[in-house]
């Protein structure tokens, strides 16, 4: 019995946030940097900032990196230290030691929010910087260090309140249980915070002031990390009011010190990533949590570890490419996650894929306002010959809009300027879909790098066999070798279902211990790390009961002790 299913995926989404391309430019780590607007990062030389953890960026709405931080110095677009750019209250071994925050409807200010390292008492600040000031180089103005809360933890996120203009920015306070959120608007920074008490008491040990907060792109959700105490804390979020509601806590139940450090939402907001250090054994994980499963109990337990390595995986960030980017620290490259929508481990976590030049990543990597990233869900690859479908989703009214498909040899089916376009790709391989478009009078481009697969083969497999006291499969035995390459990425699922939507698939693949005596196993195939390009085949498993023994063309199956001689051509 042998089926074959070819299923692929036809339609391409994307979607698309205004201010998106002030993420562009990252600085971190020893004089490590990256840069986005090619659509892919590239390594950024000449970052002059040297930080274990906490820094901030920020470019401006065409992608040119403006100012960056690491809560005590900053520096310009130049890579010089800013007017009155020292002395600032942060510090760069706190977790989260600055975010930069512009001020609504200003081309020209900018906040700087610093906070202080294990509860010092520098707290959590704010400093102002004008960049027409130096040439238009920018300085920090004498609205610098101001004070608004002392003890504080570790923590600084934002994200965009519901009018979409105004920047609620979030931390916690230290000895006590309350998130302090304070609202951005044109008027400036409102030193009146809104105060959510809820959630668990942070005190005590102040190690346990460590670990990232983090809002979600869709501005429903709120991640809380405490380190030592290795658990991470999952809220509502409300927009309007700045209110943190309904916690979910998930622990680590595991003793590594310090456990969970950063985390990071999936662009669709509807999985958490959470990165797990042990110092003890060296070893490092990211965890997944699908936080769209209805009980608390249920989120807890879809926890998944999808990456792992010898060292320690830091901060996690999502990028304007839609995919999430790790921190690997004492390396001079990253790791990346390069379909975080996907759940469970064809998220497809791989360590080592950004190149740094020779600069060293370390702990930290740079926070923006989260909701900058709400419209970044990445294309799905399609198969070639497939009419690719392209969405468009702003949050407000656009006057204009240009695609470049990167595709020259289609003609004048090139381009378009519908919202919605289709295009036939005229061959497999890597397209740079170019994004222009005009919002609230503002030119902005985006760039996308999409990937064209040629439609992967339906596997023919034999069925394999197993006694009826063993009752164990090693699935991939049952693939050719010429597919067990890094050129084709394989799973193994129970349900047609559940290979169509790429969920559930089988971890223990290599000791499958089969549901019943005759079970047909599902394996999708796709070319490559990035491709949801996949066929589905189908394999048979088949346990006997007792051993059949005709010729010299034997399955040898061991029980008890005893060698069975099974007939595979008979069962």
């Amino acid at each position: 019995m042998k089926k074959q299913i070819l299923y692929t995926t036809v339609m391409l989404c994307i979607t698309i946030c205004f201010s998106q391309n002030e993420t562009a430019n990252w600085t971190f780590g020893e004089n490590a940097g990256l840069n986005f607007n090619s659509g892919y990062p590239l390594p950024l030389g000449a970052s002059q900032l040297n930080t274990t953890e906490g820094c901030a960026s920020m470019s401006d709405t065409s992608g040119n990196l403006i100012i960056y931080s690491d809560g005590s110095t900053v520096w310009n677009k130049n890579h010089d230290i800013m007017t009155n750019g020292l002395d600032l209250l942060g510090n760069d071994s706190s977790t989260q030691s600055a975010i930069i925050i512009p001020k609504p409807n200003s081309d020209t200010i900018y906040y700087i929010f610093t906070v202080d390292d294990r509860a010092g008492s520098n707290g959590l600040r704010f400093s102002e910087v004008d960049l027409s000031l130096s040439g238009g180089l920018g300085a920090v103005t004498a609205n610098k260090n101001i004070l608004l809360e002392s003890p504080i933890t570790e923590k600084l996120t934002a994200v965009e309140a519901s009018n979409g203009e105004d920047i609620w920015v979030i931390s916690h306070r230290w000895e006590s249980n309350e998130f302090v959120s304070y609202l951005v608007s044109d008027l400036g920074v409102s030193t009146t915070p809104v105060v959510s008490g809820i959630g668990t008491y942070y005190g005590g040990d102040i190690n346990q002031t460590i670990g990232y907060l983090k809002a979600s792109p869709n501005r429903e959700k709120v991640a809380s990390v405490v380190s030592y105490v290795s658990q991470v804390e999952v809220f509502d979020f409300n927009a309007l009011t700045g209110q943190l509601t309904n916690p979910v806590y998930i622990p680590n139940l595991s003793t590594n010190n310090p456990g969970f450090y950063g985390c990071e939402f999936s662009p669709d907001s509807q999985l958490l990533y959470v990165s797990e250090l042990n110092y003890d054994t060296n070893l490092s994980f990211i965890h997944q949590y699908n936080l769209g499963l209805n009980s608390a109990s249920s989120i807890i337990a879809s926890d998944v570890i999808v990456g792992q390595r010898t060292g320690s995986f830091g901060a996690l960030q999502q990028a304007l490419d839609g995919k999430i980017y790790v921190a690997e620290f004492d390396r001079t490259s990253m790791a990346v996650i390069t379909d975080p929508n996907t759940i469970g481990v064809d998220c497809n976590v791989l360590s080592g894929f950004v190149n740094l030049n020779d600069k060293i990543c370390q702990l930290g990597l740079p926070p923006f306002i989260q909701s900058y990233f709400y419209a970044t869900n990445i294309f799905n690859n399609t198969c070639f010959g497939d009419v690719t479908e392209f969405y468009t989703e702003f949050s407000t009214s656009i006057d204009a809009i240009q695609w470049d498909f990167g595709d020259p040899a289609s003609g004048i089916n090139n381009t378009s300027t519908l919202l919605n376009p289709t295009h036939v790709f005229s061959s497999y391989g890597t397209f740079n879909v170019t994004i222009n478009f005009v919002v609230d009078g503002q030119n902005q481009t985006l760039y996308r790098s999409l990937t064209i697969t040629d439609k992967p083969p339906v596997l023919t497999l034999d069925p394999l066999y197993s006694c009826e006291t063993d009752n164990l499969f090693n699935l991939q035995n049952a693939i050719p070798s010429s597919y067990l390459s890094p050129d084709y990425n394989i799973a193994y699922f129970e349900t047609l279902e559940d290979a169509q939507q790429k969920e559930n698939n089988i971890v223990n693949f290599s000791n499958y211990d089969a549901t019943s005596t005759n079970q047909t196993i599902y394996i999708t195939l796709s070319n490559g790390t990035f491709s949801d390009c996949f066929s589905i085949s189908t394999l048979d498993l088949v346990t006997v009961s007792a051993p059949i023994v005709a010729d010299e063309d034997v399955f040898l199956c061991k029980i008890q002790s005893q060698i069975l001689l099974l007939l595979m051509s008979d069962i």
